[in-house]
C-alpha cells in the first residue's frame, strides 16, 4: 500500500494544473504535448527521475486505487487524468485514503483435494459471477471466534477454528456483488466442504492495519462479536407467526442466520448472523429496496459501536436470566422426587442447597469431575460425568450415591454452557438416594 500511495502521489504532482502548464511551456523539449484530453504514455513517466524505480505493472496496479482520478486507455499503455485539479496535495490525501480502504473483489478458498486444478476452481465459483483470475495461495489461515451464546446454535460442522486443510486458491471476481454472493454461500467440491474468506493483502505496519478497519474497530479488542447484527423497524406491520417466517426466509437468502430477536426493542427485529458480514448484507438488501413485507419496503440498518455493545450485553443478561429460570424449574422437579413418608427430605434439602450454590457460583458451567463426600473421609467416591450420554458413572463399584450429605466440587474450564448442568440434574433425579 505504501508503494501504491507513492506512485499516486507522484502522478498527482506530474498531472496537476501547475505542472501541466509548465510542461506545455517547455513543449519543444518533449516528444509530445501534455493536455487534459490526451493520453500520456506510461513509458514517459518511467523516464522521470522519481518514477524510474517503479515497474509498468506497479503503475498499472496503482491506477485501480485512484478513485477514478486517473484512467487508462484500451490497450493499457497510456493514462490521463479524468478531471483537472490545482492543489495536488488535497487530491493525494483523497487518493491515499481511497487506496487504503479500497476492496479488491478477491476471496481465498481452501479445503480442495490435491487432485483439484484451476479449471475445477473456476467452474465452482463461476456460479456466482464472472471469474477474472484464479491462482494458488499458500498461507496460514486465520481463526475466527464466535460469541459463546452463538456456539450453542451454530452447527458443529462450522467449527470455531477454521483450519487450513488441503490446497488453497485465490479467486478474483469481476464485481463486488459476485464476491459477496460467494462469501455468504456454502461451497462443496465432490462432497468436501470448501471454506472461503475475503482476501487481505499483507500489511507491514500497525497504522495501515488501522486504516483498513472501520472506525469503531480501531479502539481495540472487544468481548463481543462485531459486525454480526442488523435491525429493521416493524412498527407499521401487524406482527404474527406467518410474517415472522416470511422475514426469516427473506433474510436467509442473503446470509446464514442464527436467530431473529423480536424482544430486545418492541416493534423492531434484530437479526443475528453466523458470520461477520452485516455491513455487506445491509448494502446488498438496501440496494434491492430493503425487505418487502406487505407491500412495504423496510430498510435494514447496521448495528455498530455503542449500540452493538449494548445489544450484546443485554442479550447476554437475558440469556443468563433465562438459564436461571430453567435451573430453578429443574431444581423444583428434583425436590419433588421424594421417598415413602418423606424419609429423604433432609437429603433433598442438601441437594437443594448445593444446587443453589452451584447456580450462584458457577452458572452454566461445564463440569468434568464432581466428588461425593459421605460421613467418613475414607468413603469419598469419585464420580465422572459422561458428556455424551449425560449419565453419572461411579468409578468405585458402579453404585449410586448414598448418604445424608452431598457436597459438589467442580473443576471449571469455561462458562456459559447450561447443557452439562442440565444433564447433571437429570441424572440426580434418577438416583435412588
Amino acid at each position: 500500500m505504501k508503494k501504491v500511495a507513492s506512485i499516486l502521489h507522484l502522478l498527482g504532482v506530474y498531472l496537476s494544473n501547475k505542472q501541466i502548464n509548465q510542461t506545455t511551456k517547455n513543449a519543444a523539449t518533449l516528444n509530445f504535448i501534455i493536455s487534459d484530453d490526451e493520453f500520456i504514455p506510461i513509458a514517459y513517466f518511467q523516464t522521470l527521475k522519481a518514477m524510474k524505480k517503479y515497474k509498468v505493472d506497479e503503475i498499472l496496479e496503482s491506477i485501480k486505487f485512484s478513485n477514478n482520478i486517473f484512467e487508462l486507455n484500451v490497450d493499457r499503455t497510456c493514462l490521463r487524468r479524468t478531471r483537472p485539479f490545482d492543489d495536488f496535495n488535497i487530491e493525494v490525501v483523497e487518493i491515499e485514503n481511497s487506496s487504503s480502504t479500497k476492496r479488491e473483489n478477491i476471496l481465498v478458498s481452501f479445503g480442495f483435494p490435491e487432485y483439484a486444478n484451476l479449471d475445477d476452481v473456476i467452474l465452482l465459483f463461476s456460479n456466482f459471477g464472472e471469474v477474472h483470475d484464479v491462482s494458488a495461495f499458500n498461507s496460514k489461515d486465520f481463526t475466527e471466534y464466535y460469541n459463546s451464546s452463538d456456539n450453542k446454535i451454530i452447527n458443529d460442522e462450522e467449527e470455531l477454528h477454521r483450519k487450513r486443510n488441503g490446497k488453497s486458491y485465490k479467486v478474483k471476481f469481476a464485481t463486488m456483488d459476485s464476491l459477496i454472493s460467494a462469501l455468504i454461500n456454502q461451497h462443496y467440491f465432490e462432497g468436501l466442504k470448501i471454506w472461503v474468506r475475503p482476501y487481505i493483502e499483507e500489511i507491514n505496519s500497525e497504522n495501515e492495519i488501522l486504516n483498513l478497519l472501520p472506525s469503531h474497530l480501531k479502539k481495540g479488542k472487544t468481548d463481543y462479536p462485531l459486525n454480526r447484527v442488523v435491525y429493521f423497524d416493524l412498527k407499521f406491520l401487524d406482527m404474527n407467526l406467518q410474517l415472522k417466517k416470511k422475514i426469516k426466509l427473506l433474510l436467509e437468502k442473503f446470509a446464514p442466520i442464527v436467530l431473529i430477536d423480536y424482544d430486545y426493542i418492541p416493534n423492531f427485529g434484530f437479526c443475528r448472523l453466523k458470520t461477520s458480514v452485516a455491513d455487506l448484507i445491509c448494502d446488498l438488501i438496501n440496494k434491492e429496496g430493503g425487505l418487502i413485507l406487505d407491500e412495504i419496503n423496510i430498510p435494514v440498518k447496521l448495528m455498530q459501536g455503542k449500540e452493538e455493545k449494548l445489544y450484546w450485553k443485554v442479550s447476554k443478561e437475558r440469556e443468563k436470566k433465562k438459564s436461571v429460570q430453567n435451573l430453578h424449574i429443574r431444581k423444583r422437579l428434583l425436590n419433588s422426587s421424594r421417598g415413602v413418608n418423606n424419609s429423604l427430605n433432609k437429603k433433598n434439602r442438601g441437594i437443594k442447597r448445593s444446587t443453589e450454590n452451584w447456580i450462584d457460583e458457577t452458572l452454566s458451567s461445564p463440569v468434568e469431575e464432581i466428588y461425593a463426600e459421605g460421613r467418613k473421609e475414607n468413603n469419598r467416591k469419585r464420580i465422572s460425568t459422561d458428556l455424551n450420554q449425560g449419565k453419572l458413572i461411579f468409578n468405585e463399584k458402579r453404585k449410586p450415591l448414598r448418604g445424608k450429605r452431598l457436597k459438589l466440587f467442580e473443576n471449571i474450564k469455561k462458562k456459559e454452557d447450561t447443557q452439562i448442568f442440565n444433564n447433571l440434574l437429570t441424572s440426580f433425579s434418577k438416583l435412588d438416594v
